[in-house]
């Protein structure tokens, strides 16, 4: 199954470090963030920003951290933090940018 198609079929996203979730966003689903390496991985790679601050959902650093927020989570609540870093990060989405870069295309060369 291709990338694509999986997000699209999903329910839920969890990753780790991922530039997964700007694509996962795009779809307004809820994205958990599986770190039990956080401290480790920001010594070593960084991020380019406060990764606490950055994501649009909870950060969870054990297996059972992880089961216990899936068994008891507020979907709403999560979808409309995604839903908000969507609109900060891909602000001109609207379904129609395929057709919106055509007309401008079109528009241009008239």
């Amino acid at each position: 199954m291709d990338t694509e198609l999986a997000l699209v079929v999903s329910d839920i996203l969890i990753t780790d470090y991922s530039s997964i979730i700007f694509d996962f966003a795009l779809l307004e689903k809820p994205i958990l963030f599986y770190a039990p390496d956080l401290a480790t991985y920001y010594d070593k790679r960084g991020f380019y920003f406060k990764y606490n601050e950055f994501v649009p959902g909870p950060i969870l650093y054990t297996p059972e951290e992880l089961f216990d927020f899936i068994s008891n989570m507020n979907y709403r609540e999560i979808a409309s933090r995604v839903k908000i870093f969507k609109k900060k990060f891909n602000p001109y989405f609207d379904g129609y940018n395929s057709k919106s870069a055509l007309s401008y295309i079109l528009k241009i060369y008239k």
